[in-house]
């Protein structure tokens, strides 16, 4: 997607309080920024799609994020999502327990669970990428049910290759299904799964021996190569 001259995704112009909260609910569900006064609050919200998935760069000045048992209830939202911080520090309790993370670290959250996320850095803004997850798709490719709240730390193979692939990916806005997308949406299932700890089976779609899928896009001349049994 487009970028800046310093090679960022640029932001989405700085939204309000009511703005966000509804921006983020109509993407992927409830959550509410606390300890801060709405006027005082500034947030941003830059919608991504990778391969039929939804994705979201999302960013804001609030001292904490909640998603309480009531948020869980009125949106029944059954997904997981993916978390990659990009700027600040922040940590979350989730499944009774407490991780922090830092710049490059991933977590996965259980939309199905409350979760409370903190601004490590009082008064700072904090940014983050997140990719949804459908359940029913992410148990049956995994072949179990993750917990909310396991976080990977910074520097894996995987971790990375998945995060350049959404910041990489098209607006949410307008984007076009391509015939690769089903290819595709394995792999990303494959990296997210070794973002887990977890050796899945490779996925071939060429007819290469090598443990990595081949996939010729669409909209580039050099095939995208991802390597899915790539060591942590």
């Amino acid at each position: 997607m487009p970028r800046d001259a310093s090679g960022k995704i640029p932001g989405s112009p700085h939204l309000d309080f009511e703005t966000w909260k509804d921006l983020i609910r109509t993407m992927g569900g409830r959550f509410n920024p606390e300890g801060i006064e709405p006027n005082a609050f500034t947030g941003s919200v830059c919608p991504l799609s990778i391969c039929g998935f939804t994705a979201a760069e999302v960013g804001s000045n609030a001292h904490r994020v909640e998603r309480t048992h009531r948020d869980v209830r009125l949106d029944g939202a059954d997904h997981y999502f993916t978390m990659f911080q990009v700027a600040g520090q922040s940590a979350m309790t989730h499944n009774e327990e407490t991780v922090r993370f830092d710049v490059g670290d991933v977590v996965l959250v259980d939309m199905a669970r409350p979760a409370t996320f903190f601004n490590s850095n009082a008064g700072e803004s904090w940014k983050s990428v997140a990719l949804l997850l459908p359940r029913r798709s992410l148990v049956s490719h995994l072949g179990f049910e993750p917990q909310g709240g396991h976080c990977r730390r910074n520097g894996t193979a995987a971790g990375r290759l998945l995060l350049d692939l959404i910041r990489n990916s098209e607006e949410g806005e307008g984007s076009t299904s391509s015939p690769t997308d089903s290819y595709m949406r394995l792999a990303v299932y494959d990296l997210v799964a070794r973002c887990l700890h977890r050796t899945i089976r490779c996925h071939r779609v060429t007819r290469t021996s090598c443990s990595c899928v081949s996939i010729a896009s669409s909209r580039t001349v050099s095939p995208i190569r991802i390597l899915v049994l790539a060591r942590p």
